[in-house]
């Protein structure tokens, strides 16, 4: 509500069409989810109509036993609905850009969607939002589709989801730290690449450590993501708009400004004007807002030509240059066309063979 709230302050909402939200279906979600899951989960859902407080009480301890079985999970007999309506509110959004109703769309929904993988839930989320709602649009006919995921946090399940399908190029900027940041292992690696038919559709950005502010983020979008969306070239591009990477977060630890952010809009919205934003994590009302205000904001905008942040006149830390240096090196052979990779990789090698002691 709060980002809703700063929306109409800066009279941002009634610039915009207010898409009626509905709940997700079945059907659309075991598209994308397994049917054992989407039954057990719709199992578990109350509607206003059961006012039976017995029936009510006596899920709270198979809600309670369900959330400490899993990862990151926290369940009340709200939580089913509050999730559907959240994929119902992603599958409207991208239904109205790829119908024409609208150039672009923002779902301002809770609870997050990008850690729900095929068969479960974890990180706060129970079913993956943007996931269901491409598999939608893929189904409507959409052949390319830019998924941007800018979440502090890997989305694993997104990336789970359609690393063996061409269709869909997923890109993640996280912090990765070695494969001990939420959620931990090597799935975030800029190593990990996709799967069979969708080898090289995957591409990870992961920093390792925190700090990571605006000069490393748009350093990600000029010299990776920009140039292999470019070759790609999406018909529709779905952002999974985490601002726990945001400056004040008290979870990720990043420095990512609201200008920031806008910038990322205004870049990617030059590559492709139908485009949909997905809020998934943050932990910072305020950070939060400002954010989703910014971004909402570029959305409007025609053009690409602002003056740079002062948080980005630095240029990007020596740790981030490494690391996109590690995913240009991974992804390079699948993308052979892009020479911006092989640019990534001799200017950090450059750079370190210049940093090396000489030897007495």
């Amino acid at each position: 509500m709060t980002s809703y709230a700063e929306l109409c302050r800066r009279g941002l909402a009634r610039r915009c069409l207010l898409i009626p939200a509905r709940r997700a279906t079945a059907l659309e979600l075991k598209r994308c989810h397994r049917r054992i899951y989407v039954d057990t989960m719709l199992g578990l859902r109350r509607t206003d109509k059961e006012a039976d407080l017995c029936a009510v009480a006596a899920t709270g301890p198979l809600m309670k036993n369900l959330a400490h079985r899993q990862d990151s999970i926290y369940l009340n007999e709200h939580s089913v609905d509050c999730a559907l309506l959240a994929a119902g509110c992603s599958l409207e959004a991208v239904a109205a850009v790829v119908n024409g109703t609208a150039e672009a769309a923002a779902a301002i929904i809770r609870p997050p969607g990008h850690h729900a993988t095929c068969c479960g839930m974890m990180g706060f989320c129970l079913y993956n939002n943007v996931a269901v709602a491409v598999i939608d649009a893929l189904n409507k006919g959409v052949k390319r589709i830019l998924i941007v995921d800018w979440d502090v946090h890997h989305g694993n399940g997104t990336q789970q989801i359609f690393e063996k399908d061409p269709r869909v190029l997923f890109i993640s900027i996280h912090r990765y730290d070695s494969g001990l940041f939420y959620p931990t292992g090597s799935a975030g690696a800029p190593e990990s690449v996709g799967a069979g038919a969708g080898l090289g559709y995957t591409v990870n950005i992961g920093w390792d450590g925190a700090g990571a502010g605006d000069s490393e983020y748009i350093a990600a979008m000029q010299f990776i993501v920009l140039p292999i969306a470019n070759e790609f070239s999406p018909e529709l591009i779905v952002i999974s708009a985490g601002f726990d990477s945001a400056r004040g977060d008290p979870l990720g630890g990043c420095k990512v400004t609201p200008a920031g952010y806008a910038k990322l809009v205004r870049s990617l919205r030059e590559l492709q004007s139908k485009m949909v934003l997905c809020l998934e994590g943050g932990y910072n009302c305020k950070s939060v807002a400002l954010s989703v205000v910014a971004c909402v904001a570029a959305l409007f905008e025609k053009t690409t030509s602002t003056p740079p942040d002062k948080d980005v006149s630095h240029g990007p830390s020596a740790s981030a240059l490494e690391m996109l240096a590690r995913t240009a090196k991974s992804i390079a052979r699948f993308w052979p066309r892009q020479p911006e990779l092989c640019g990534v990789i001799s200017d950090v090698d450059s750079s370190c063979a210049m940093s090396k002691p000489e030897i007495a």
